[in-house]
């Protein structure tokens, strides 16, 4: 099956899907962005609705990979409007660091740039957030939440607050400085004692008119951008509801995954955005009804970084984080990665692996690393405990996931099936405080693996007898029919279910 038979049988499915939310089930980091890039393709509007520029999805125009944080994936489809929605943590540098970068990627294969519309009352970030998280940091000391650095939960909480500089005070000068004042009295005692703790050596106090002058300058860029109407501010809640009525179709992609969702992850090791697909409505602004319709991204070898409970995970997290620090040469093709994975996957069929050895396979396989960071990803394996609960706080119609190709050489596949606390097997759906789940004990189930390589297959008569008992049996343990399968590193690496 080819890639225009996919996307032919993708079409039939949703074609009475009017507006479809992509969430992703575990701790983020699922490969969103892979399926977003398909199922962006029959959709005319693409909508951000949560997160910031600490959350991304990776997709291919005409072979390009672009990489987006705030930008919505249908940037390089034309005839697309992509829509920054109020439930977005708006940066402005990054946003105009990624449009240019993209515009230029876009301009190698000939196509341009589609739609974008930005919320006039998204929260603005600004230098004093950063401050304000790298203080709060600091004062947890060994129990930091490991963030990404990019202040998104001051962000929330300081629009909570009624604190928050937003996006339309770009464009007046009055109100920004105003704005800004505000925010500045308000945390510049933390700042000051963030200052003269060894954590805030590297930082300096802001100058209120340099944040300023540069916060103006950058809106003038926006103005330029917005005179031939590619880039505009407005109420993007009244654009979707007009386009809604219109008969328009939405995508809504999500950012990171329940794991993380302040109300549904594992607080307070969680980002501060809406992950859930609840919070297509809320960060958009169209009614509940209409953001009826989701699916849940997966992968076959969960991963987590920065602090926080995993159940299913195989190896200490800071352990997993450095070794991708010390062993780069294991994440480049070549003899060394080759050879480690041949022998590390021998010791796992003989039963002779520790759990390090299944975590820094299943590492090096995936290239589970942070792009910018190069700490590694600490791996896990299956856990439909997890997947039950988030299926129970999302109730998708589909679910989508990655990774199957992983599984290819396994003897047999570790799948946790259920959790015991104190000595108490859990119901199917219960999920446990974050703080009990560091006592759980998983309840592991072992299914049969393949030798053959299915990296690439479009199809299931492609896969092996049992890649193919694997996919029925998870898709009966979740109840939920399994729509995309992922089998490769590749964007178009995907089988499509009828």
């Amino acid at each position: 099956m080819n890639h225009a038979e996919s996307l032919n049988i993708l079409k039939r499915v949703l074609q009475d899907t009017q507006t479809l939310v992509i969430v992703g089930g575990q701790f983020g980091d699922e490969g969103k962005g892979k399926f977003v890039s398909l199922l962006a393709l029959p959709f005319d509007w693409i909508v951000r609705f949560s997160g910031g520029a600490n959350a991304g999805h990776t997709f291919y125009v005409d072979g390009v990979e672009l990489k987006t944080h705030l930008i919505p994936s249908g940037i390089g489809q034309p005839g697309k409007t992509n829509v920054i929605a109020r439930g977005v943590f708006f940066s402005l540098s990054s946003f105009i660091d990624e449009f240019f970068k993209i515009t230029n990627q876009l301009k190698s294969v000939g196509r341009k740039p589609s739609q974008i519309l930005i919320d006039r009352l998204c929260p603005l970030f600004t230098p004093y957030h950063l401050l304000l998280e790298a203080y709060l940091e600091a004062i947890k000391g060994a129990e930091k939440i490991g963030t990404t650095g990019k202040a998104i939960a001051p962000l929330e909480a300081l629009r909570k607050l009624r604190i928050s500089p937003v996006v339309d005070d770009l464009f007046s000068q009055e109100r920004l400085h105003r704005a800004m004042t505000e925010l500045s009295r308000a945390l510049e005692p933390i700042i000051k004692e963030l200052l003269t703790m060894p954590q805030g050596q590297d930082f300096k106090q802001p100058s209120l008119s340099e944040v300023c002058g540069q916060y103006l300058k950058e809106a003038n860029l926006l103005r330029l951008l917005g005179q031939d109407k590619r880039v505009q501010i407005i109420d993007t809640s009244l654009a979707l509801w007009e386009a809604y009525r219109q008969g328009k179709t939405i995508l809504c992609e999500g950012a990171q995954a329940i794991g993380l969702d302040p109300y549904w992850g594992t607080y307070p090791f969680v980002s501060a955005g809406n992950s859930v697909a609840a919070g297509a409505s809320l960060g958009t602004g169209l009614p509940p009804q209409t953001c009826s319709t989701s699916i849940l991204v997966f992968k076959t070898v969960p991963t987590r970084v920065g602090a926080g409970p995993f159940v299913s995970e195989y190896w200490e997290r800071q352990a997993a984080e450095e070794f991708a620090l010390a062993t780069p040469h294991l994440f480049e093709q070549g003899k060394a990665r080759s050879r480690f994975l041949r022998e590390k996957l021998e010791r796992i069929n003989n039963g002779l692996a520790s759990k390090a050895e299944f975590s820094q396979y299943f590492q090096v396989l995936g290239f589970d690393r942070g792009a910018t960071t190069k700490r590694g990803r600490s791996t896990g394996c299956l856990d439909l405990q997890w997947l039950r609960y988030a299926i129970r706080i999302n109730g998708p119609r589909w679910l989508a996931f990655g990774g199957l190709d992983k599984y290819s050489g396994l003897k047999q596949i570790p799948v946790v099936t259920g959790y015991s606390l104190d000595g108490r097997v859990l119901g199917p759906r219960e999920m446990p405080l974050t703080r009990e789940l560091y006592r759980v004990e998983p309840v592991v189930t072992y299914l049969p693996g393949w030798n053959e390589d299915i990296i690439g297959a479009r199809s299931e008569e492609e896969l092996p007898t049992n890649a193919c008992v694997f996919i029925t049996w998870l898709e009966q343990a979740l109840e939920v029919p399994l729509l995309l399968i992922g089998t490769g590193p590749e964007h178009d690496h995907l089988i499509v279910r009828t």
